[in-house]
């Protein structure tokens, strides 16, 4: 059976910094703030900072963007998911990125 590690992700971003996501941008409603996130995903009876994504095995994982309580509710922020084999070593997060979940994923051989 094979087992792929997750992390999820998140970092505060600004307007410039996704200037090279403007084509996938223009085509959503809303863009993704911190306020929309917690609108849109937010987990009820939970936490207001709570929320609920597919992953790419489109199972819901749920994790909280509670780091981000302090930050102003219209920044924009990236949610990444990325994913290897359970023994690879994933590199070390960028200055500002914070780790909100890693988990396992038990999936059959390709």
């Amino acid at each position: 059976m094979l087992i792929t590690k997750v992390q999820i992700i998140g970092e505060v971003s600004d307007e410039e910094s996704v200037q090279h996501f403007q084509p996938l941008l223009d085509r959503v409603p809303e863009r993704p703030t911190l306020a929309t996130l917690i609108r849109k995903h937010g987990v009820e009876g939970s936490d207001n900072l709570e929320i609920e994504l597919l992953d790419k095995f489109q199972n819901k994982q749920r994790f909280s963007l509670a780091p981000f309580a302090d930050v102003d509710p219209d920044a924009y922020i990236k949610i990444q998911f990325l994913s290897g084999p359970v023994d690879l070593e994933f590199p070390a997060l960028e200055p500002g990125a914070v780790l909100l979940k890693e988990y396992l994923v038990a999936g059959p051989e390709d």
